[in-house]
Formats: structure tokens, sequence, C-alpha cells
């Protein structure tokens, strides 16, 4: 569609807009405001004559060295704050949070990233700070968008939302500037009104009512998020009556009818103005309060088409000069375009010079039917003609069709509401369009001249349309709307259709979704400047229920006296993974030899290359605490933002104290932790990971992370089933927003069967029925598949016959448990079996006997004739899309609860996240016993942290392979001491990796003690309670002998006490009193600043 004509031009003199951070010197008067970071720094760089000055601001983040201390000093008027640096003994009371005043002098910076720092003479703190619970403190990773919700008062205080606050106050100038030069008038309009613009009932209507109409002060049990906005259902004192002389009154919906008036005498009017909806806001797109730009134009031209395009050439223009504005702030290239790096391009198709282009609500339509008819999973809502498009098809059109701005106009008039000018001809056709659809296809005049403006990322960004202008036509829509018989209501907007009516029309653009399309921000929540955390949750109401402001106000206040709950998180699944696993291994070709067995029995009959094993000096307590400290060193986490801890084990060493309660040492400053340890042979680490993200999802959750942590020491008794042994652990963080997202659909098969169990609780040797183990794995992996497709159909619409069968090409990847490798290539067989059956006549089965089909399904488990011709015909894909998972199969053996994630991990250390990015990932868990899952993953996020994080490869490279003597009798240490007490291990310490956890020593009642390798002298012990270093246990010895000597009871913390020794210090805890892990605290403290513990991090979406 070609470009029509736009409004006349109107000569405005131009206004400047500028940057807030090019600040000009500021004024020396002595009434004068002080100098913000970023005029004072402007100064400096203009007159760089070393005179002292003042900087005002707030603590970002404090970095104590031995004569020096470095901090970050923000007042939100620049990009990432400025650096200060404090000789030693200026900086004791300093800490993150504390507002100060800082006097003393410019100098060059040595360091990256800036040319200036500010060295400090003088001291004046304003107001200070606790550290410890301060909710905002400077991670590198940033802090979860619910946690900055529940704190949406300090959440300014972060690089992220102080710099969206100044993008969003330059857009505000940028558009106010552009709409007059364009000659259009600002107004500012009532926030109170008698009519509901859309027609829909979706209002807040406010009445007159007193406190009494509210619950008590405090009854604090019937204030909910339901009802902030709805008074009580009896309230004591009823609600004045609606009469005549008191018309309903509600927050407005829209400005638009009252712009409309405005618009009836001056012909170009627009606002900026908030407005109300009572809709469930339950997605990244929508708000119950929002602020929208509004816009009026009147005298447009006669024909249809053509002033249509003038309202949309306003809407186009003004959301190209906010773009350009924008897209030249230091905010957007220095901050917002690093979050981002696809911004540029996202803004950059906003900035096209030739018109956005344009397209009819049919022709959209048609090309997404066309798009299904190649690609029939491509929606989850079909495209109907007469039906509303959703986000996805919007999408569609923007991103893939378009690949930029696109209008879509002329939709059918049952959408729209009742003020919109219907076209005067019917709507085109579409072309190849089915009988049925030709036969429901709307009469002529069934379209209305408006328009949807689409955009890449986001959907539709802006609407507007042609005001019906006659005065009959438009009593006839109200008629049809219902809306006919309130004339106090919509009396005067008739009157302007009596009193020199014009042509005219409009649009509305949401505000807050410009600023997250131009800042990258995808929650349009995060986008606001509200600092009342409740009023960032998203709210069930009631619509159209009377509600006072009094009443809203003694809500919130009870609100706020009880602890506000995040909202359920979204998306959630892995947002990191960390693999552990014994230094040690065994080359399955050497045990070949040393069993005596034919060449490649356990290498290709088997498929695995070695085997990690362990002696005495580990166990599954030594593992857990090894693997859980790597994944939060590694990704920086600080111990606060977990709130939750899920462990699946079968590797039982106490039958009732669970491996979590020992992995409570890792976290001494947080007992606020929820989760416990599940077993089921190999299917204890589904099972940890569905708990945690149902708990993330789940309105019990409270906005922190979880971890999922698992792992196994795999061994067998000597015999047949020794070869197929191993050992390892995993760990993940879980939270939502996941660049691995969890798919809903899990397809599970349970029953009671012994093909592996250990009823001996004196060995760790199971009991194995190997030919049962045989065909357990692939009939419960062929039930869980039948579950999950079963499921998938219906979800897919498939029950209605309009979908296909889901087949393996639905999946890009596949991870499986693996008991041995081998299995796993039976298995991935299997399901092309199924495959094979549901759809016999697809050409991938033409090499298939007919025969096959005559066989009962239950009778192929065990037949080899089956099984080679599907391993053969699998074998490309197999490769493609389960050989990059194999690896730590491969590598270290079964490690039983953390084998799948095991290959999960193998996959995205393999893989490309170029590759991965919006694949699903086929999952599938197995435990003996049984219990068995299908399940899917997407990558709909950047894997790259993960990826560069990880290092598999390289780890397992480190593996050291020994002998098969030393293998056995590593076995045979453990089969002698499983039961020991009193003990200290015999196996070597060097031969623990670096940094890992190890078992130093049992006591008389089994109370384990664990040490960490290459820091036995920072850290001495680990108990049942807390680690305890030397110089701890110096301060506590002279406490305790200060306290005997004054009668005292032993001052070494509430319920704990120290047991002496000339050996290592044991400490036993009990309660809360856990003390301080100092090598972690340390760490931490050398990054986040002394103290500075925060709440959850997201090491691949770097909102904050």
């Amino acid at each position: 569609m070609t470009h029509r004509a736009a409004l006349r031009s109107i000569s405005v003199p131009a206004r400047r807009v500028c940057s807030c951070l090019p600040y000009r010197a500021v004024s020396t008067s002595a009434a004068a405001l002080p100098p913000t970071i970023a005029s004072s720094l402007a100064n400096a760089a203009e007159t760089d004559n070393g005179d002292s000055t003042t900087l005002n601001g707030w603590i970002r983040s404090v970095r104590r060295q031995k004569n020096v201390s470095f901090a970050v000093l923000s007042d939100a008027s620049t990009v990432g704050g400025v650096q200060v640096v404090l000789p030693k003994g200026l900086d004791e009371r300093l800490s993150v949070g504390c507002s100060t005043s800082l006097r003393g002098k410019w100098v060059e910076s040595r360091g990256k990233g800036q040319d200036k720092e500010f060295k400090v003479d003088e001291v004046s703190f304003v107001g200070e700070s606790d550290a410890e619970s301060y909710p905002m403190p400077n991670t590198k990773q940033g802090i979860p968008p619910p946690v900055m919700r529940k704190n949406a008062h300090l959440r300014p205080r972060k690089e992220g939302p102080a710099s969206m606050l100044r993008v969003r106050s330059e857009m505000n100038w940028a558009m106010a500037d552009h709409m007059r030069r364009e000659g259009f008038v600002r107004m500012e309009m009532p926030v109170i009104t008698s009519s509901d613009c859309e027609g829909a009932g979706e209002v807040f209507r406010v009445v007159d009512a007193t406190f009494d109409t509210a619950p008590p002060a405090n009854d604090v049990s019937n204030v909910n998020i339901e009802s902030f906005l709805s008074p009580p259902s009896s309230p004591a004192t009823p609600a004045a009556p609606v009469t005549a002389l008191s018309p309903a009154r509600y927050l407005t919906v829209s400005t638009q009818l009252h712009l409309e008036a405005i618009n009836a005498s001056l012909p170009r009017v627009y606002t900026l103005a908030p407005c109300f909806r009572a809709e469930k806001s339950d997605t990244a797109r929508h708000l119950q309060e929002f602020w929208m730009l509004e816009a009026e134009v009147a005298f447009l031209d006669a024909d249809v088409p053509t002033s249509l395009d003038q309202v949309m050439t306003v809407a186009e223009d003004v959301v190209r000069a906010v773009a350009r504005h924008v897209r030249g702030l230091p905010e957007f290239e220095h901050y917002f375009a690093k979050q981002t790096p696809e911004l540029v391009s996202r803004l950059d198709s906003l900035l096209i010079e030739q018109p956005y282009a344009r397209m009819t609500y049919s022709r959209a339509v048609e090309l997404l039917q066309s798009h299904v008819a190649t690609e029939p999973d491509a929606f989850v809502f079909a495209p109907q003609w007469g039906a509303g498009l959703q986000t996805e098809h919007e999408r569609w059109l923007a991103e893939q069709y378009v690949k930029g701005p696109v209008f879509v106009t002329d939709y059918p008039t049952p959408l729209k509401p009742f003020y919109m000018l219907p076209n005067p001809t019917a709507p085109e056709p579409i072309s190849n369009a089915t009988p049925a659809a030709a036969a429901t296809r709307p009469e002529r005049g069934a379209t209305t001249a408006c328009f949807d403006l689409l955009v890449p990322s986001l959907g539709e960004l802006a609407g507007g349309s042609l005001r019906e202008h006659r005065l009959a036509e438009l009593e006839r829509a109200m008629d049809a709307h219902g809306l006919g018989l309130d004339p106090a209501a919509y009396g005067w907007y008739l009157d302007l259709r009596r009193y020199g009516t014009t042509r005219h029309g409009g649009f509305g653009l949401g505000w807050e979704r410009l600023v997250g399309l131009l800042t990258g921000i995808d929650n349009v929540r995060d986008c606001t400047a509200q600092i009342d955390p409740f009023s960032s949750y998203e709210l069930c109401v009631r619509p159209s229920v009377p509600c006072s402001v009094p009443y809203q106000l003694r809500s919130l206040q009870a609100r706020y006296s009880c602890s506000a709950p995040a909202e359920p998180g979204y998306s959630p699944a892995e947002h990191a993974i960390e693999i552990y696993s014994p230094l040690r291994c065994i080359d399955e070709t050497d045990l070949e030899k040393f069993d005596g067995v034919a060449a490649g029995k356990y290498t290709i009959g088997l498929g695995t290359d070695k085997m990690a094993f362990c002696d005495d000096r580990e166990d599954i307590n030594s593992f857990l605490l090894t693997v859980t400290k790597n994944l939060l060193e590694k990704y920086e986490i600080p111990t606060a933002s977990i709130g939750r801890l899920d462990v699946g084990t079968e590797t039982i060493i106490d039958k009732s104290k669970a491996v979590k309660t020992t992995l409570m040492d890792l976290f001494p400053d947080n007992s606020d932790i929820e989760g416990i340890d599940s077993k089921n042979a190999c299917y204890g680490g589904t099972a940890a990971l569905f708990n945690a993200v149902n708990w993330v999802e789940s309105s019990s959750w409270d906005g922190r992370y979880a971890l999922v942590v698992a792992g196994d020491i795999a061994i067998y008794a000597e015999g047949g089933a020794r070869p197929v042994g191993g050992a390892g652990a995993v760990a993940m963080l879980v939270g939502p927003d996941a660049p691995l997202v969890l798919e809903p659909i899990h397809g599970s098969f349970m029953a009671n069967v012994y093909d592996f169990y250990k009823p001996n609780l004196s060995s760790e040797y199971p009991a194995v029925d190997g030919p049962l183990t045989q065909t357990c794995y692939p009939n419960a992996l062929e039930r869980s598949y039948d579950a999950f497709r079963t499921k998938e159909a219906k979800r897919l619409g498939d029950a209605k016959g309009d979908k296909k069968a889901v087949t393996l090409s639905d999946f890009g990847y596949a991870c499986f448990h693996s008991p041995y490798g081998k299995l796993v290539q039976k298995g991935y067989a299997r399901l092309m079996y199924n495959d094979y059956l549901s759809n016999p006549t697809a050409e991938r089965f033409s090499s298939v006997p007919s025969h096959f089909l005559d066989l009962e399904r239950s009778s192929t488990l065990l037949n080899k004739e089956v099984e080679k011709a599907f391993v053969t015909l699998s074998s490309a894909d197999f490769k493609a899309k389960v050989g990059p998972s194999t690896l730590t199969s491969r590598k270290l053996g079964n490690m039983y609860s953390a084998s799948l994630y095991g290959a999960l991990a193998s996959l995205l250390d393999a893989v490309e996240p170029s590759k991965l990015q919006g694949k699903r990932i086929a999952m599938y868990s197995y435990g003996s016993g049984l219990a068995a899952s299908f399940f899917t993953l997407r990558v709909q996020g950047d894997t790259s942290e993960i990826h560069q994080r990880l290092k598999l490869q390289e780890q397992l490279e480190q593996n050291q392979v020994r002998s098969c003597e030393e293998f056995v009798a590593a076995l045979k240490l453990r089969e002698e001491k499983h039961d020991a007490t009193d003990y200290t291990p015999t196996g070597r310490v060097e031969d623990i990796r670096q940094g890992a956890y190890y078992l130093h020593h049992l006591d008389s009642m089994h109370r384990r003690v664990y040490k960490i390798r290459g820091h036995e002298g920072e850290q001495d012990i680990v108990t049942n309670g807390a680690p305890v270093n030397a110089m701890q246990q110096q301060q506590q010895s002279a406490l305790a002998e200060r306290d005997k000597l004054l009668h005292r009871k032993p001052a070494t913390g509430a319920g704990t006490t120290v047991s002496p020794s000339s050996g290592p210090v044991t400490v036993t805890a009990s309660g809360d009193s856990l003390a301080k892990h100092d090598r972690l605290e340390k760490r931490s403290d050398e990054r986040f600043g002394k103290h500075d513990r925060g709440y959850a991090i997201d090491p691949v979406r770097r909102q904050a």
C-alpha cells in the first residue's frame, strides 16, 4: 500500500531537548542547588583546575584494600556512577546503600571505563544503611525482576531502573517537542470520568464511602490482592446510591472521549495521562494503571483511506521522533544497547526514512493462514477472519514477514468499539479462501476505518481510528452496544455531533510499551515510576465493583503490615548448571583386559569409555557440598538469594538426616530455605527439579531462586554389573525468565517393579535383576512417551483433528538417563519405532519391513530384528540429536540421579548457543522401582554464559586414569568402612580435586566432618554445624577463658558449644547459630563489598 497524504505542516520554532548527562558548569550562587555528579564531572572536564568540590549520592559498592578503598557513588545522574577513592580510615562507616557527602577533588583515573575518579578528603554521612539487609546490592549479575518489584521503592538505586527513568523523562520531552512543532496543544485530562470509553465494562468504579466500609484496622485477614480495589461484599455502611444528581464515576480507561470534546474546538490536541483498566494484568504487556499518549485531529480529508493515513502518519512520526532521540542518549549507548545487543537494529528499524508498511486485516489473515499451511504448528491460536489477532500473530507479521513496523488496518466491525467509523465499502476478499471461510465472511460495510501499529519484539504498540462523526449513525452504534440508555454519561458526547461536527480521528499509544521497546525491557511493570511495591503486583479484581479511595488506602496500609508475596514466576527452569566428578577414573578398555572379557565388550557393547570412582575420602555429602559451592562461586550467587534447595540422590548414608541439611552449612546467614531430599533410584534429580519449578510458579514463591542438587556414587559388587558404575553430581540454579524453560507437559509412567533396589542397608551395593532391567527401561520410556504425546496432542488440538501427531522430528535434541550408552541408543530407536506405528506410510519408514505392523507392540521389546532395524534407521538422528549429550555418560559412567542432567550439561557444553536458540530438548528420566517421565525443555534465551562458565570438556580432560587394581581397592575400602564409626578415612587427600570437600573423619556418633582440599588452614572443619577457622578458634577460646574467669556462660553465640581438643576443632551448632564461612565471605566481600549480601542472581538475563 502506498503512503498517503500527511497532515499539513505547521512551522513552529524548534525547542532544544538535551540528555540528562551533558551538564554545563553549575552556578556558584549561594542559593544554587548542590551540583549533581554529572554536572560536577562536566565542570571538571571543562575547567580541570583541581579545585575541591562536594559530591552527594548513595554508595553502590565498596571494595576495600590494604591502604585504600574504592567505592562507587551514584546519584542517578550518570550511567554507572563514579568511582571514588578513600584513604584508610575514611571508609570505616561506609556501607552499601548509605547516603553520603564527599569532599575532594577530581583526578585522572588509572582504571578503565572512566577518565576521572574522585579522590576523597572528607566524608560526611547523611543516612546510614544496614548492608546485611539492604535489598539492592551491587552484583555483577543483577537482581531478578520480582525482587526489584517487591522493593520498588528502592529500585531506582540500580543502574537499570535509574537509566529507564532518565530515558522515560527524555522521551516525554522529545515527544512534547515534536508534537509542539506539529502544532498540537497539550491537554491535562481528568482521571475521574462518567463514561466507559471502550464500552467493555472493564473499569474501576469510584463511590463515596467512609472508613466504616472497610475491615477493622487490625483485620489483615480480609485484605488481599483481590480486594485491593473492591470493598467488602457487605459493608457496614452502604455506599450512597447512584442517582441522576450523583451519576456513576469511574477511573478513566482512556481520555479519548474527553479529548474529542477539546478537539471540537482545537483541531490538534494530545495528552499523556494515566489510564486504568480493571483487567487481570498477568502478562508482560499489561498494567492496570498505565500512561497513554493520545492524540486527536480534526478536519481530516473527506476520503476515508486518505484521512486514516493522515492519522497513521501522526502516530508514525511521533514514534520515529522519540526513537531518534533515545538512539542518541548516553543511556542507550552505554547501558541499554549493551544489555540487549539487538536493540540497535530494533531502533534502526523504527528510524527508516520510508513510510512504515501498511496492510489490511484481511491481507494479514491471508498471510497468517498461508504460513500455517506450510508450518501447522507455527501458532497456538489458529488465525481466522473475524477473530482478533493474537500477540504471536502480530509478532510474526512484524518480525518475520515485514521485518519492521507495520500498520494493520480495517478490522472487522464487531471487534472494535462503538465510536469508530465503519468503512463505506465491503472488505476486500481473501484470495484462496476456503468455501467454509467464504460462507462466514461478513457482508458489505463490516469493517472499520481503524489501525493497529505492530512492531517487532512486542506486537501491538498503538491503535487508532477515524471517529464516527455522524449523529444518527453514532446513536445507532451506541444502541447496539447498550450505551443509549445512559444520557447522563454520553449525552455530551452526542452534542459534539449536533453542534458543528468534523471529520476527525486519533490514536492511543501505550507509553510503558514504548519505553520497553526502546530500552529492551521486556516487562511493562519494569517501565514505570511506581514506588509502591504492591502496585507492581498483578491484581485480580472484580470489574465494575464500587471502590473508594479511603478503602484503597486502608487496604494498602494493611498490605504493608504483612509480608507482600512475589507474583508466581513465569518461564521457570535452569539459569545455570555445574558438574562435579571425582578426579580418578578407569579406562573401560583396561577393565576389559582386567576382567578377561572380549575386547569391546564394555567400550562397544556398553558404549562407555571411562568410569569415575572414589574411595572412602568422598561420600555423597562431600560431592554435593562441592558441586553446590562451585555453582555459587562460579556464578557469584549470594547465599541470601536462595529460597529453596531440593536434593535428589539414592546414595543413602543416613536413614533419617537428609543430605540437604548438610548443604545448609553453605548458607550460614540464610536458614530460611525450603526443600528437602527426593529419593527413588535415579529419578530423584527430576523429582527435585519438578519441585523447584513448581515452587517458582506457585503462590508460595517469595521471589528468590531455587537450587536443585543431584548426585550419586554408583558402585556394584564384583560381577557383570560393575562396569556400568560411575560417580558425579550436578547443581542447577532455577528461577523465572530462564533461558532453559521447563515446558508444562510431562508424560509419566510409575509402577511397582523390582528391577534394581537396595534392600541391604548395611551395604552400598544394589540388588539387580539384569534381564528385567533390560525391559523396564524401554517399556517405561515407551509408556511415558505415549503419555507425553497424548497430552501434547490435546494441547495442540489433535483431538479435533487439527494437528499432526508428536514425533521425534519435533525435538532439536534429546537427553536420556544413561545407565550406559548402548541402552540410550536402543531407547532412541524405540521411540522411532513408536513414531513408525503412528505413521507407517511416512517416507522415512519406506525401508521398514511391512510385517512389523503385524507384531504386538509389547512383544517387540526384546525383538532383535525390530531393534536392529530401528537402531540402523535412527543412527543418523541419534548422532545429531543425542550424540552431543553423551559426554558425561562416556567419560564418567552412570551418575544415577545426576545422569540426565549430566547429559543436559554435555549438550550445553558441546553445542554453540546460537544453534540451541529456539530448540526443544526432549528429556527422559528413569528411576528403577520404577518412576519415569518424558518432558521437554525449550531454549528461549541466550545460553552463552552457561556455555562459557561450564567448561565441561576441559574439566573432564583433567581426570586421571588409574589402574584397575586401584579401582578395585577403592571399592573394597568403601565396602569395609561403610558402617565404621570413630574413623579417619585412609584414602589419599591428594586424590581429591583442589577446592573440593572431602571426608576428614567420623566421630563415635557417626557425625561426619569435612574439609576443603587446599584450604585446610583457612577453614579447618565442617560438621553438623558451621565452618570454623583457626582465627575464630582462637577468638572463641579467649572469650571462653574470659567468661570462665567472670563465671559466665561461654560467649560463643546462642546455641553454640565449642569442644576444645588438640586436633581440629569440632563445632556443634543448634538453632540459627551458624558461624560464617570465612572463605566464601572473603570472596563475596571482594565482589560485592563488605557484608554486601543480596537477592537472587540471573546469570544470563541481566535485568538490573
